[in-house]
């Protein structure tokens, strides 16, 4: 728990002195890193699983798409287009390497990787354009502090298993109690610090994002679970004494940024 405590106070340091000293540039770029490592330890899994990605191709692809998301609106160039320009050079990549019987299932499974990690965090590039570094870091805490909740809740009360072939350890309550703490962050922040976010998010569609982050990024953690209890592993990688690997960090963030993201376009557009 000390260890869990310590990555725990280091990473917030870092999502917060990092764009705070650097601004957008420096959230792209710890975006970008955290995407990148995610999807190496994507790849790895998916090896001990047997579906074998062609690495240093995808992690190039994986490259161009942040540049592209984090940048492109610049010139005029969507996500979509950002990841299909991507896609595209994985696909392409691969026509100029030996074929064998495992090229179509490298070029899936090298897609697969891209799709789940660099794509899934590339959408905090919208929401940072939507609302800044701020709501950036608000998506953060809804979706991470529903882990915290559910941890503290699941320890204290927790009875009734969530989904013990998946992950033994978590239960209903825990789910609750992450939920409510999340909410709580959530539409906490915009009622005490209503001038640092987008003025249609006020209390009640603060209440309804922050639960959707936390419930997606809760559905995350288990799909997360099933790849590494089909590879046989207990952690993704070991980046993070406590946590595990990057994408042990980033799980509940891959589905939580892009539910986060349509829900600001929808309510910036009401």
């Amino acid at each position: 728990m000390k260890d869990r405590i310590l990555s725990f106070v280091i990473l917030w340091t870092l999502i917060i002195a990092v764009p705070a000293l650097l601004g957008t540039t420096g959230i792209a770029m710890l975006f970008t890193v955290f995407a990148l490592a995610t999807q190496r330890e994507i790849y790895g899994l998916l090896d001990k699983i047997g579906s074998k990605a062609t690495i240093k191709l995808g992690l190039i692809a994986g490259l161009i798409h942040c540049i592209g998301a984090f940048y492109g609106h610049k010139v005029g160039i969507t996500l979509a287009e950002s990841f299909a320009f991507s896609v595209v050079f994985v696909i392409i990549a691969h026509l100029f390497r030996p074929v064998s019987k495992r090229t179509f299932s490298a070029i899936g499974a090298t897609i697969f990787g891209l799709t789940l990690a660099p794509l899934m965090l590339s959408f905090f590039a919208p929401i940072i354009q939507t609302g800044g570094i701020t709501l950036a870091v608000w998506v953060i805490a809804t979706a991470k502090f529903a882990d915290v909740g559910g941890l503290l809740t699941g320890m204290a009360i927790g009875r009734h298993k969530l989904a013990p072939n998946l992950s033994p350890k978590k239960t209903w309550e825990g789910v609750f109690g992450g939920i409510a703490l999340s909410v709580i962050i959530g539409s906490g922040a915009v009622v005490l610090f209503p001038s640092h976010f987008p003025e249609a998010l006020t209390f009640f569609p603060a209440l309804f994002i922050s639960m959707a982050c936390a419930i997606s990024g809760i559905c995350a953690d288990l799909f997360e679970s099933a790849i590494k209890r089909e590879a046989k592993i207990k952690d993704s990688g070991k980046l993070f004494p406590g946590i595990g690997g990057a994408f042990d960090l980033t799980d509940s963030l891959l589905l939580a940024a892009p539910v986060a993201s349509v829900l600001f376009s929808l309510l910036t557009k009401a």
